[in-house]
């Protein structure tokens, strides 16, 4: 999955940042896999193991890439703050494939004109 990252706050300059990227908020699954896959990660947590395994077990999984880049919008509001804008911010590398800095006018599949509309509340 291929994600543009469009910054929205202070001095908009409509630059956005897009990466190769698996993120937990683009997940498709069975509702029911989920709640246990997830219910069982929190009961481990509480128990102190930290795993950073993201295999859901006894149950194979598929990427699947879009045609166009999903879109994260930030700003000032985003309740998990700015996002990285340079492949220096990443601290493993490999989260940070396909690297891509482009405009908004850019983007293959979306509308800019709607895109620099947007009103964040």
């Amino acid at each position: 999955m291929y994600i543009i990252t469009i910054p929205i706050f202070g001095n908009i300059n409509y630059q956005v940042v897009g990466y190769e990227a698996k993120l937990l908020s683009q997940l498709c699954a069975n509702r029911e896999i989920l709640v246990t896959h997830f219910r069982n990660k929190i009961k481990t947590l509480k128990e102190g193991v930290l795993s950073v395994s993201t295999k859901i077990k006894d149950h194979p999984t598929l990427l699947w890439k879009s045609e166009y880049a999903n879109i994260d919008i930030r700003h000032g509001g985003n309740l998990t703050g700015v996002k990285r804008f340079h492949p220096s911010e990443f601290r493993n590398k490999n989260n940070c494939k396909e690297w891509r800095e482009t405009t908004i006018f850019e983007l293959d599949g979306w509308n800019s004109e709607y895109l620099m509309n947007m009103q964040c509340e």
